[in-house]
């Protein structure tokens, strides 16, 4: 059985091959402030991109994006705009995105679904 810590590391790596080759920069993985966690926060085509990534083995929790519920957006939301204060990014364009991976660990097989603008401000 995976820990949770490594499955997310192991999820995370998957995103960033993921976004790497759809032509993201990856700026930074795991922000950590006192409001919370960035997954992945990168740029694409001008605009600052935070993704949260979810990632799982088995279906028996459900898929990942369904354990994103109002709080872990107020979360994500509140860090983004920390990182934005701290870095002095704001004349940036900013999206949010959540990024599922499934995987299939006896088959060796992933599924990886990006959805873009998953959220607003």
């Amino acid at each position: 059985m995976i820990n949770k810590k490594s499955l997310g590391n192991h999820g995370e790596d998957l995103a960033c091959e993921f976004l790497i080759k759809k032509g993201y920069t990856i700026l930074e993985r795991n922000f950590n402030c006192r409001l919370g966690e960035l997954d992945i926060i990168c740029m694409y085509r001008g605009i600052l991109v935070f993704i949260e990534v979810k990632c799982r083995y088995s279906l028996n929790y459900g898929v990942g994006i369904e354990s994103i519920n109002s709080t872990k957006v107020k979360r994500i939301i509140s860090s983004s705009k920390f990182y934005i204060h701290l870095k002095n990014l704001y004349d940036l364009n900013v999206r949010y995105d959540i990024m599922n991976i499934d995987l299939n660990l006896e088959e060796n097989k992933k599924n990886i679904q990006h959805y873009e603008d998953a959220f607003r401000l």
